[in-house]
């Protein structure tokens, strides 16, 4: 059973955001950079029936079976209509592939934390239409489940009724807003120095001459320590206006916060067809038209970023070839140049159909953590790594998104993401490195990669 009710759209995600970023377990995974296909949906949700959190693999497997008390249907007007929502940090995917860990976990944060939500509120914008749907779980019996379904929905509706702001806009002034002391007092950190960052990859360069892998992403962590908290809703507010993105969103975890401006799709699942779109090779917006032009161009045909590409390319495609049908892994675009308001990206696009037995579950276990943020082969190049960063990435290059209770699922890589707890902001960017890569420009792609998110702090500070 879905019960449904459809609204003509005249809130904006953010006026949802505003109205309910305190409640337990709210989330939003955004489309701020609508799309026909990848950016149509914008789904929220809070107060969820369940929350499982975990640090192995036999808490994901509990997950699972959790899960599979409540399959349903499909709703011909969401692909969301019920189901889980959360994340799986980076360092939680090594036990996948049993990659022994040097860090452990990212102090503070769980391997992964999903709520179970009877309730979820759509924005179709294609559509223009707000949907609001219910299952009434956990009651099982119909009567009381049907009460619940009708009595969470109008809980959204009022919610809609009380929300006064015009399309688009927020209530600034429910924020806090940053003083001179704050501003003086914020001093970004990494842990590497620009030396060491080089190093590091020059390393990675050793590696790559002596055999042992095509390709590796190292990241470095930036860490800000504030004299207060900051208020996590108005810095994502800020960063999807820096950046919009067609895979952003919002966890608020009681006591962290994710924000997240992602471009890059990691999985979806719908109607049996997988797909992942790995995203390598970044240039900056320019400055002016040419320049901007030059950068287009330069991404396009430089070599070193088709080449890494190509590698992850072919990595997904065996990732996917393991819980796929035999021969239905095809490769539908090799090669396009997104553009976003900070950067160009490069992006393939890879699907197959789903093998007999196999589920959601299955697709993550074999296919997370994304080879685009790992290296090829992905095993080793994931143990280098480990070996090469100054600590546990934690969400960074996880993922966050959905699994339906009809099975369909839909998830992106968490890049482009601010980890938020209390008076701590921290965030982290990584760089391809390949054969002929340069330790200083990569360095500098990193830096490129994280301006959205140091230019949206920044305004708060």
């Amino acid at each position: 059973m879905i019960e449904t009710r459809v609204h003509p759209l005249k809130v904006a995600p953010v006026d949802l955001l505003n109205a309910l970023h305190e409640q337990p377990g709210f989330f939003m995974l955004e489309s701020s950079m609508p799309h026909p296909q990848r950016g149509r949906y914008t789904f929220i949700g809070y107060h969820p029936f369940f929350v499982a959190e975990g640090y192995d693999v036999l808490a994901f497997e509990r997950l699972q079976k959790r899960y599979d008390l409540y399959q349903g249907e499909k709703s011909a007007l969401t692909p969301f209509p019920a189901g889980i929502a959360g994340f799986l940090s980076y360092d939680f995917g090594l036990k996948f592939e049993n990659v022994k860990s040097r860090h452990g976990l990212h102090a503070g944060v769980p391997g992964f934390s999903f709520g179970f939500y009877d309730r979820v509120i759509t924005i179709d914008h294609v559509e223009k239409k707000l949907i609001i749907t219910s299952t009434g779980w956990p009651e099982t019996k119909s009567l009381p489940q049907q009460k619940r379904a009708t009595a969470r929905i109008q809980e959204v509706e009022a919610v809609l009724a009380a929300v006064r702001q015009p399309l688009g806009g927020i209530k600034t002034s429910s924020f806090s807003t940053a003083t001179d002391s704050t501003r003086t007092m914020a001093r970004p950190m990494s842990n590497f120095t620009q030396s060491g960052y080089c190093n590091a990859v020059q390393k990675v360069l050793d590696y790559i001459k002596k055999g042992d892998i095509y390709q590796a992403n190292v990241a470095q962590e930036f860490s800000y320590t504030l004299p207060h908290p900051i208020n996590a809703a108005q810095l994502y507010t800020v960063l999807r206006d820096f950046s919009p993105s067609c895979f952003g969103g919002f966890w608020n975890g009681g006591r962290f916060q994710i924000v997240s401006s992602s471009p890059e799709m990691f999985l979806t699942l719908q109607d049996g067809v997988v797909k992942t779109r790995p995203m390598k090779g970044t240039r900056p917006r320019g400055e002016n038209p040419e320049q901007d032009r030059r950068n287009h161009e330069e991404l396009q045909h430089d070599s070193k970023e088709q080449a890494e590409l190509l590698m992850v390319t072919d990595l997904e495609r065996n990732d996917l070839g393991r819980v796929c049908d035999f021969g239905s892994i095809k490769v539908e675009q090799i090669r396009e140049i997104e553009e976003y308001r900070t950067v160009y990206q490069a992006t393939a696009t890879v699907s197959g159909q789903l093998a007999p037995r196999k589920n959601a579950f299955d697709v993550i276990e074999y296919c997370f953590p994304s080879g685009s943020i790992t290296g090829c082969p992905k095993i080793r190049s994931m143990e280098i790594i480990d070996e090469l960063e100054r600590s546990a990435r934690g969400i960074y290059t996880g993922a966050l998104g959905y699994i339906s209770f009809s099975g369909d699922m839909a998830f992106n890589v968490l890049i482009r993401t601010m980890l938020i707890s209390g008076q701590n902001v921290s965030f982290h960017a990584g760089s391809g490195i390949v054969a002929d890569s340069h330790p200083e420009r990569e360095y500098e792609e990193t830096l490129v990669k994280t301006q959205a998110l140091r230019e949206s702090l920044r305004s708060l500070l």
